[in-house]
């Protein structure tokens, strides 16, 4: 009985499917230089009298397909074995090729169809897009590309110029802003990429697209609009938000007085968000997922980790997502003296409270919210705003990602390289930092005396920026 249950559970085995390029057991065959056979079996070494070898096993060639994989001859076992393997690999990619073409056969060229089929890419998991960046995604190509009776419907997509685009991306610009025009021109190269990929075209128009800004003239007459709007309604003008601009030395002490003072700020933890963006850089999403296991408080140099971000999936709410927005958005970064006493401070508090509510602030986040739950970056984000607007800040053209800005502009101007501060804000390129981050404009007090021990940047930086630009493992940072 046990002899036929064993069989059954072999036979079983045998009829396991194997995973892409993996392979059971390799048996090789040792023939004489007649041809006669001489051994089989998993032999590594050579057999006397033989002078050709040849090994097959079972191998994965693609999901649900096993086969019996037989390799060419070899004058040993070992390049037999090696004959077998480059065998199994050409097979595989070989069904991956396959896979692909019968996956994109039928890949549309028309401008609509092919803009619906994008979506649908963006959405899957071959993508492997963040829930925000799919969000942003998904709604562009709603506005932007499948509206009702765009220019575009109808055409193939080998038919639309450089030109035609470049006109398309500034109407954009001028009707709904340099933002959406962007996010327009980021997708509208994606698509022509990958139709490029797939034989869909032969020609990639929206190479080299450029910057596109709504036009002065538009933009005269659109101030001019809201001039006569806001007096018509007896309302105050709304001042345009300023993305390339940072904090002086008088904005800050304006904005962090008010912080402190007000009850909504203290309310929100807005002064001690404020401090840790300023001091570190962190984007608004980081801060709010940042948990007491990567504050390190006790090493020689107090740093932060980070490691996830908020986002928010449609249906479940919020959530720590546990990675970055690229990369290198996994880092650790030095904090000053006063940054860390403001974080110790912190903790102390909430572990007292935790221990009073055992239900309190499960994630052990640094920023809980007033139920001890993820905070919503957009709520505080608006709270933000509303403080850059009161009447004692005094700063309207402000959004919270200034902190960062100011961060990284404040470092360049004390002489840090592009490339330490680069990988210090999780940036791959530090040409970009210079570009985006690199306020030259401002005043050369800005950030001035204010807090400045939060730019406390020691030895320790250099192998941490190491560590970052070469593509060090979060381990490796936290080492």
């Amino acid at each position: 009985m046990q002899l036929v249950t064993a069989l059954v559970y072999v036979a079983h085995m045998a009829r396991t499917p194997l995973a892409p390029a993996q392979t059971g057991n390799v048996s090789v065959t040792a023939f004489s230089g007649t041809g006669v056979k001489l051994e089989s079996g998993p032999i590594t070494r050579r057999v006397p009298g033989a002078t050709v070898y040849q090994a097959r096993a079972r191998a994965g060639i693609a999901e649900g397909d096993t086969r019996q994989v037989q390799g060419p001859r070899a004058s040993t076992p070992t390049k037999a074995r090696q004959g077998l393997e480059a065998r199994v690999a050409d097979l595989v990619a070989e069904a991956k090729e396959q896979a692909e073409a019968k996956k994109y056969a039928g890949i549309p060229r028309e401008w609509t169809a092919f803009a619906r089929n994008h979506r649908e890419y963006v959405l899957s998991d071959d993508a492997d897009y963040s829930d925000g960046t799919q969000r942003i995604y998904r709604e562009g190509l709603d506005n932007h590309f499948l509206s009702q009776g765009h220019r575009f419907d109808g055409r193939r997509l080998d038919s639309i110029t450089h030109g035609e685009l470049k006109d398309w991306l500034q109407d954009i610009a001028n009707e709904r802003g340099d933002g959406a025009a962007h996010t327009a021109r980021s997708l509208v190269g994606m698509i022509y990429r990958r139709a490029l990929t797939y034989g869909v075209v032969v020609a990639d128009p929206a190479a080299r697209l450029g910057k596109v800004k709504r036009s002065r003239r538009t933009a005269q007459r659109l101030q001019r609009e809201a001039e006569e709007t806001a007096k018509a309604e007896g309302k105050a003008l709304e001042v345009p938000k300023d993305h390339q601009r940072a904090l002086s030395h008088e904005d800050l002490e304006r904005l962090f007085a008010y912080l402190e003072q007000s009850k909504v700020a203290q309310r929100n933890m807005l002064l001690p968000i404020a401090r840790l963006m300023f001091g570190t850089g962190l984007r608004i999403g980081e801060v709010l997922a940042l948990t007491w296991e990567h504050v390190h408080l006790e090493a020689a140099q107090p740093a932060v980790t980070v490691a996830a971000t908020v986002a928010r999936k449609d249906g479940e709410g919020l959530y720590l997502q546990d990675h970055t927005k690229t990369a290198t958005g996994m880092r650790r970064v030095p904090i000053s003296p006063s940054l860390a006493k403001m974080l110790r401070e912190a903790k102390a508090t909430d572990r007292a409270r935790a221990k009073l509510e055992p239900t309190w602030n499960t994630l052990g986040l640094v920023f809980p919210s007033e139920r001890g739950t993820i905070r919503d970056r957009s709520n505080v984000h608006n709270r933000f705003r509303k403080a850059f607007d009161h009447e004692s800040v005094r700063l309207p053209w402000a959004t919270p990602h200034v902190f960062r800005r100011t961060y990284a502009t404040t470092l360049l101007l004390l002489g840090r390289s592009p490339l330490e501060v680069a990988a210090l804000l999780g940036h791959t390129d530090p040409s970009f930092t210079l570009k985006v981050y690199g306020d030259w404009q401002s005043t050369p007090d800005i950030a001035g005396s204010v807090l400045e021990e939060l730019f406390t940047i020691t030895p320790d930086t250099n192998p941490v920026t190491k560590a970052v630009t070469e593509g060090g493992e979060l381990a490796q940072l936290e080492a």
